[in-house]
Formats: structure tokens, C-alpha cells, sequence
């Protein structure tokens, strides 16, 4: 018979040659993202030894793939007896690993997890579950399917946003299957812990199981060649939770040997606010309770249902014969915008080197069949390409009409990049021209009463957008949600609760902010 090292090299070879002969959005669609094995050994070494039981340990994988955390778990019991069970929704795995790991005593089950009926018995339960579930977004479930799933938690007491990924309902499910005082660990995306969709996930741990470590990686440090995601280990044992408890949160390195440490008492979690902090050794204080949502009201710009149809350049509206009658001005993306200041021209186009517009009509087609031909023309080669039938158009009457977003005096990015807590992330822009933005963009409109005092001091938005990039990264790093590879997200909510005292301070304008702070509301 084989040993499991060399099972464990053939295993890793057949993970290669499975995962070349898929096409990267085929796995990306079943959320199929292999557990790497040096990973995958840390977290089986460190949850066993929480096992209570360490003798004749039922061990599940609901999502097992090619058998990485099962080879981890049978180089780290030692000869002892075991049980194993594990389930796989793709036969294209599934049967290799059955083939590899059959003589091992391995039962796999090629099935749906979320669809299986839990063990009754307590005894068929399992002491050790362990677990990466497949990375599904929400957009990717069926609906059937995800009607099927919020049902069968609803029976549990539990309730799911539309919006929650497929690892929800795993981790969510899998309590059934657990054995009381039994071990689940979760390799699953860090996003749980700070989006809305997440707090179902957070009243769970909290409420019903004892929660025994959350580790949460560097955002720099993916996890998985090919998602960038970042990663977040959370274990627990199933049973609640102390009063007195505490929850160690770990962040950086590894399990075994984090960057930093820190227990947070049970009680002090709450489950609607963003646990990414909680791993943090210093959260900066606040200086003021102004924040920039009381200097502006924060939007997401356009999301126009196709860029690549509804923003033009001037050579493409040439091209078309097209005219300036439905064509508003827009700046390109982050990435192609070096400007940190955005003058205007004299019909207030921004005077940039990449000049594009972004065609908005609500006209009949009738009426624009007869008085703008070209237009109409260039409208049919949008019906051609089913440029209607996309999901934002068809919720659009007419469909080429855009969600009204007048330019922006700032704007920033929605999306940013930094790998040492120390760059900055979001770049702010003085945009003084009449050009809208696309949702890539965060669009800031100065409140009533910031516009009253920009009209009297000429000069004041400049100094405006000097504070606004002085914001200390860590700031607009802690409220924002992190991805893989160190790529940062903030939505307008969470870029509106960002500290503004610095700024205000700065301006000398924080006293009159406090006698008519009635304006802002």
C-alpha cells in the first residue's frame, strides 16, 4: 500500500493536470479554488488539536476536491484510528479522488452538500469538519437554487441576503452535520466580516458556536494563484460561547505563528459592525466626530450597462457621424487619468489628453429616426449586439437614457491599491468641468453649506483637495473592505464615515460646521 506522502505527490500532480484542463471562468463559476497544501496542513495540525476526542476522530469535507485538507489530516493523526467522509459536487474531481484516496478508507460521496439531508443521529455526526467551500458569488447561483437554500436556513432560524456567496450557506448548513463540542475550521473569503451579507455569518458565530481563533491573512498575501480574494481562517467548536470569553483574532503569518494577536471579549463584538479591525494592534483615534459624509453627499458614479457601447471617443463619433446633442462629457477610468486637477474649456469639457463622452437620450425612437438619423443608426448596432437585453438596460426606459449623476466637484476612486498600510490607496481629484463618471468612480458634492463657502473663497477647493489626499491611508484602509492582492474597496457609506476633523480643522471653518450642522441633516 501506498504511503501518504507518496499519495500526497500523486495528489498534487493530479490537481494540476485537472485544474489545465478547465478553463479558468469554468472554475470560477463553481467557485474551484485549490487549497494549497502547505496552507492546508497548518490548519489541520492547528484545528486538531482542539479536538476533544483525539482518538477515532470522524473527519468531513463537505468540498473536497482533490483531498488536500484529507492528506493534511492523515499525516497529522499518527496511525490513529479514523473515520473519513467527504463530499464533491464535480465528478471531474471527484472520481480521481476517489481512485487515489479508496484504499485509505476514504467514503467520498459525489453529491450537492447543500442539498444532502444532515445525519440525526449524534453518533453519525462528525467530530472534525474542515472545510474550503467553493467560492461562488451570488450572481453565479442559480435562482432555484438560492430560493432552495434561503428556505432551508429559514427553517434553522437563520436569514440570508440575496447577495451572500455559496460559502455562506456551507459554512451556515454544516452546523447539522457537526457533532456537539465538535471542531469546524473555514478557509473562506475575508469579505464576510465587513460586507452587510456578512452579519448573518457573524450572528451565527456569536450566538451558537464558541468561537476559537480568526485568523485573517495580509491582503498582499494571496492565498490562491488564481483568485484574488483574501483569505480568513475562522474555527470554532459547537457549543456557545462563554460569557466571559474572549476571541483571539490573529493577523499576517501564519496560525501557529501570526504577525500580530489580539483577544477581543466576546461580548464586545457586535455582528452589524466590521471585525477586519479587530486583528488590528492600533486603530488611529478619531479626532473629531465630523466626518466627510457632513461635508458631502457621496455617490458611486454611472454604471452605463456597457462602457464599451455608450462611452465614445471623438474619433469614434466621427466615425459615426454622430452630433454633441446626447453626448455628455465623462472622464475615463482611474487608471488613465494622471490629472490631479481637472480644468474645463470654454463649453466645460475637461482639458485632458483622453477625451471621451458618454451618450445619454431619452427621446422616442420615432423621434429619432426622423431628426437624428446617425444616432438612430449607431442604436441599431446596439440592438444588433443585444446591447438592450443586458441587465442594466432592460431596466432602462429607453434604454440608452443613463441614471442622472451631474459632475462632481471631487472625485476618487472606488477602488485601490496598497501594500504597506502607508501608500495611499484612493486618489482624490479637483474636477472642475462638467464631466460625469462611470461607477469606477466615487462623485463627491459638496453639502449646502460647503458650497456656500467655496462661492465666497475663490481658491478653497484647491486646499480642499490638498486635506482630502492628506487623509492618512489607514483610515481609509480600516473602513474599506480588502481583496486579494491588496486591493481595497470603499463604498460611498463607508468612504461617508471617514474621520473629517483633520480637514476641518485645517480650514478653519469646524465652528460655523457646529452652529449649523442642522444643514447637513
Amino acid at each position: 500500500m501506498k504511503s501518504i506522502q507518496e499519495r500526497e505527490h500523486e495528489r498534487k500532480s493530479l490537481q494540476s493536470l485537472l485544474d489545465s484542463g478547465k478553463t479558468a471562468l469554468q472554475r470560477n463559476q463553481l467557485g474551484q479554488f485549490a487549497t494549497p497544501p502547505i496552507l492546508a496542513e497548518d490548519i489541520v495540525r492547528f484545528a486538531l488539536e482542539y479536538v476533544e476526542n483525539g482518538f477515532d476522530v470522524r473527519f468531513l469535507d463537505p468540498a473536497f476536491g482533490t483531498g488536500a485538507f484529507y492528506s493534511a489530516f492523515l499525516r497529522s493523526i499518527n496511525g490513529n484510528p479514523y473515520t473519513a467522509t467527504g463530499i464533491e459536487i464535480d465528478p471531474y474531481y471527484g472520481k480521481p479522488a476517489d481512485n487515489l484516496w479508496r484504499e485509505t478508507g476514504l467514503q467520498l460521496q459525489l453529491s450537492d452538500f447543500t442539498e444532502m439531508t444532515p445525519p440525526v443521529s449524534e453518533q453519525d455526526k462528525f467530530d472534525f469538519l474542515i472545510c474550503n467551500p467553493p467560492y461562488v458569488r451570488h450572481h453565479h447561483i442559480n435562482l432555484d437554487k438560492k430560493i432552495l437554500l434561503k428556505n432551508k436556513l429559514k427553517t434553522k432560524g437563520l436569514s440570508v441576503s440575496g447577495l451572500a456567496g455559496l460559502y455562506c450557506y456551507f459554512l451556515l448548513l454544516a452546523d447539522e452535520w457537526i457533532k456537539n463540542n465538535g471542531i469546524s475550521a473555514w478557509l473562506i473569503p475575508n469579505e464576510f466580516m465587513d460586507v452587510n451579507y456578512g452579519k448573518t455569518i457573524k450572528d451565527y458565530l456569536l450566538s451558537r458556536v464558541e468561537l476559537i481563533r480568526i485568523h485573517r491573512f495580509e491582503p498582499e498575501d494571496v492565498q490562491f494563484d488564481d483568485a484574488m480574494v483574501s483569505s480568513t481562517i475562522v474555527i470554532f467548536r459547537k457549543r456557545k460561547n462563554d460569557a466571559k470569553a474572549v476571541v483571539p483574532f490573529s493577523f499576517g503569518g501564519t496560525l501557529q505563528c501570526p504577525k500580530r494577536l489580539q483577544e477581543i471579549p466576546w461580548t464586545a463584538l457586535n455582528p452589524a459592525e466590521k471585525w477586519s479591525r479587530c486583528s488590528q494592534s492600533e486603530k488611529p483615534a478619531v479626532q473629531n466626530h465630523f466626518t466627510l459624509g457632513d461635508l458631502f453627499t457621496i455617490k458611486r458614479g454611472i454604471a452605463t450597462g456597457n462602457n464599451d457601447y455608450f462611452i465614445l471617443s471623438k474619433e469614434q463619433i466621427r466615425e459615426h457621424g454622430l452630433t454633441y446633442d446626447f453626448l455628455i462629457p465623462i472622464l475615463p477610468s482611474p487608471r488613465f487619468l494622471m490629472e490631479s486637477i481637472v480644468e474645463a474649456d470654454t463649453k466645460g469639457r475637461p482639458q485632458i489628453d483622453k477625451k471621451l463622452f458618454l451618450l445619454d437620450c431619452n427621446r422616442t425612437p420615432e423621434e429619432l429616426k426622423k431628426n437624428f438619423p446617425a444616432l438612430w443608426q449607431y442604436l441599431c448596432q446596439g440592438i444588433e449586439k443585444e446591447i438592450p437585453k443586458g441587465y442594466i438596460c432592460t431596466h432602462r426606459v429607453p434604454w440608452y437614457s443613463q441614471e442622472q449623476r451631474p459632475a462632481a466637484l471631487f472625485v476618487s476612486a472606488y477602488i485601490g491599491r496598497n501594500s504597506d498600510r502607508k501608500t495611499h490607496p484612493f486618489r482624490f481629484i479637483l474636477n472642475r468641468s462638467k464631466a460625469t463618471v462611470t461607477n469606477s468612480w466615487l462623485a463627491f458634492y459638496p453639502t449646502p453649506l460647503l458650497k456656500e463657502i467655496l462661492q465666497r473663497k475663490p481658491g478653497l477647493d484647491i486646499e480642499i483637495l490638498k486635506q482630502l489626499n492628506s487623509i492618512p491611508p489607514e483610515l481609509l484602509i480600516d473602513e474599506g473592505r480588502v481583496y486579494g492582492g491588496g486591493m481595497y474597496k470603499l463604498e460611498p457609506k463607508e468612504m461617508a464615515r471617514i474621520d473629517a476633523g483633520s480637514l476641518l480643522t485645517q480650514l478653519r471653518i469646524e465652528k460655523r460646521i457646529v452652529k449649523q450642522r442642522a444643514l447637513f441633516e
